[in-house]
């Protein structure tokens, strides 16, 4: 049953490491293997390693679904005690009850809706689950098939419809009586005769489906502890210390059932509930608080475990996947085999961590990362056949064994238990793993696209000549700056700027008196007072009588007075009426006062002189500054001067505009 000829050919060989042979590569230390261990068929989480006495000597205690414990020894492995327990397992914790000098460890075993506690392997008390409440229409179908109102075949239909239709949960009396076969009636009258003071006081239990253990407020390896159920009825339950009544008790969402619970952290500082459920989704308990964080595979979910600062899970499509706490995907990777358990393997002597993964083709591979590390294959040490290849892994668990820290214990579905040592030279490194190097296809070029080749181009011409591009770019933009300075301040000196007007304006300041020639000066502040001015034209009439209605309007800051129009046609097709003509063919007339951006509007009379024979022609209208500038202090006394002295029609128009005229009929309508 020893392999202490394995142990001794495992320091010689490095058999199982990623990647082949190395000064660097290593193996497990096969310490033991028992074939007669009798844990055919144990689950995933009913198996776990302590010091049972508190001698400093570790044992492996299995609960096995043949209801009974067993207890392995921790210096031959062979099976030193076998106890019956009350039903079929489900889960199994170890933890510490009280803070007493003497560290002796509890074992719980949960069985249905109990969990009974062993002390020095002896019974020590039991925790059952609360009651959950009965459905009330269940209750009134049984009274009244027990008082003979209703026929045990109308308890049946009624109790398959409220299953079936409502999908309300029954109690375990409703249960076996819809599993019994209605026909023929003896039967559910028979059933009901031999369960009537069952059917009385109905009762609906639940089942605990998964069980961990969480220290309390202390990380010391012997430290009080705290039992976390998962039970059917989709609650998270931590009870006390004692284990004799609850702590706190958490609902999943949508009532999801627990499949597996992880613990890490302390339950009164800070810590963490990592919950499987069976709607394939994970969730998590931070602090004494659910979380809103789902970590989801997509497929159903067969395993899990919680890492210091991670959570994986082993899907059905044969894939691993870890999450970080917040529920972000971190890594992915897919085994040869599907996986069927998973296990945390922690080196206390460098604190590190790694992931045992256990496959269907009886290979147990190592995690760091994402990366493999280690593999062991489906050879003995010594290059044979291993004598457990015909059976997968049914549970798997790291911890102490015998004296030993490090210890790696698999149950196998044959019944075989096999110990497996974690050498002292071992580093759970991800850096020390030949796959973690580039892969070989990241040396062959990708076939890429143009556009994207073009772009790859342009990164590597950045990256070489970047300050050059800079520079350049930094000239070009200063140029293009310069440029569109230079055109602000000519249009603005056109006089056809947005602001030219506004006496304020940081161009207008470009015209002072002081900075400019007086006779360049002038010219400028001329055009920006012309562009203040608009004026339009209309012509009404139809022959030979006209009118020319002309709308004057003023942009300037201040109100303007004094300018002139000027009205200038050819005396031979045109005649003005109304007031004294400045000459031949010409009028002047002085405009009244022009506020800021209130229009001026005046008609202008004048008649056809020959309508039958006088062509098309145009009237010109010229607005003229004062002659002794008499406008407004502001803006036009520095701005607008007339010409030499002289009449009207000598000084330089501020604005002017040519009107078409229509043309004339021979008699007016």
């Amino acid at each position: 049953m020893a392999a202490s000829s394995r142990s001794s050919a495992a320091a010689a060989t490095g058999h199982g490491a990623v990647g082949g042979a190395s000064e660097d590569s290593w193996r497990w230390i096969e310490a033991l293997r028992n074939p007669l261990a009798g844990v055919e068929g144990i689950r995933p989480h009913c198996m776990a390693s302590c010091d049972l006495q508190g001698d400093g000597t570790s044992q492996v205690v299995a609960a096995c679904p043949d209801a009974k414990l067993r207890v392995l020894d921790g210096r031959t492995g062979a099976v030193t005690k076998v106890m019956n327990i009350l039903g079929e397992p489900s889960a199994l914790a170890v933890f510490y009850p009280d803070s007493r000098a003497a560290r002796v460890p509890a074992l719980a075993v949960a069985c249905g809706s109990s969990v009974f506690v062993y002390r020095n392997m002896r019974p020590f008390f039991k925790f059952a689950l609360p009651q959950l409440p009965v459905h009330g229409e269940e209750l009134e179908l049984w009274r009244s098939a027990l008082d003979g109102e209703e026929s045990p075949e109308a308890l049946y239909e009624g109790l398959t419809r409220l299953r079936d239709e409502e999908g309300a949960s029954l109690s375990i009396t409703s249960a076996e009586l819809l599993a019994l076969d209605r026909h023929p009636e003896s039967n559910l009258r028979l059933y009901m005769e031999e369960h009537r003071s069952e059917a009385r006081e109905l009762k609906r239990m639940s089942v605990v489906t998964c069980m961990t253990a969480i220290r309390r407020s202390s990380s010391d390896e012997r430290a009080q502890s705290q039992l976390v159920l998962g039970t059917e009825a989709g609650d998270v339950i931590v009870l006390t210390a004692a284990g004799t009544q609850i702590d706190a008790k958490f609902r999943m969402p949508g009532g999801a059932v627990p499949a597996a619970v992880h613990a890490t952290g302390l339950w009164e500082v800070e810590s963490r509930l990592v919950v499987q459920t069976r709607h394939g989704e994970i969730r998590t308990v931070r602090n004494k608080r659910l979380t809103s964080t789902v970590m989801r595979a997509g497929v159903p979910i067969t395993d899990s475990t919680a890492m210091e600062s991670a959570v994986v899970a082993a899907a059905m499509d044969g894939r691993l996947f870890c999450w970080s706490p917040k529920g972000k995907l971190l890594w992915t990777t897919e085994p040869p085999a599907p996986t069927v358990a998973l296990c945390r393997v922690v080196d206390p002597y460098v604190s590190s961590e790694a992931l045992a993964v256990a496959l269907t083709n009886g290979e147990v591979r190592l995690y760091v990362g994402g990366s493999l590390i280690h593999s062991t294959g489906a050879t003995d040490v010594d290059g044979s056949a291993d004598p457990d290849s015909g059976s997968q892994t049914s549970a798997m668990v790291f911890g102490p064994f015998g004296r030993e820290s490090r210890c790696l214990i698999t149950a196998h579905s044959l019944g075989s238990v096999r110990v497996r040592v974690l050498p002292r030279r071992a580093r759970l490194e991800a850096a020390t793993a030949a796959s973690s190097a580039p892969p070989v296809e990241q040396d062959e070029p990708m076939a890429l696209p143009k556009r994207t080749r073009l772009h790859v181009q342009n990164v590597h011409r950045e990256r070489a000549d970047g300050a050059v591009m800079w520079r350049s770019f930094q000239r070009d933009r200063k140029r293009l700056h310069l440029s569109v300075l230079r055109e602000y301040v000519k249009i603005v000196a056109s006089g056809v700027g947005p602001d030219a007007s506004d006496p304020s304006c940081a161009v207008a300041a470009l015209f002072d008196p002081s900075g400019l020639p007086a006779q360049a000066g002038d010219s400028r502040r001329s055009a920006v007072a012309a562009a203040a001015l608009r004026i339009s034209a209309e012509v009404q009439g139809v022959g030979p009588g006209f009118s020319i209605v002309v709308t004057l309007t003023s942009a300037l800051p201040m109100t303007a007075s004094g300018a002139r129009l000027l009205v200038e046609c050819d005396p031979a097709q045109y005649e003005l009426v109304g007031a004294a003509s400045a000459g031949a063919g010409s009028r002047l007339q002085l405009l009244p006062a022009m506020a800021p951006r209130a229009p001026v509007v005046l008609a202008v009379p004048l008649r056809c002189v020959d309508p039958a024979g006088a062509p098309k022609a145009r009237v010109r209208l010229s607005v003229l500054p004062p002659l002794d500038c008499d406008f407004e202090p502001g803006l036009l006394r520095n701005a607008v001067r007339a010409s030499p002295a002289g009449e009207g029609s000598q000084s330089k128009p501020l604005v002017s505009l040519a009107v078409e005229m229509p043309q004339a009929a021979e008699a007016e309508f």
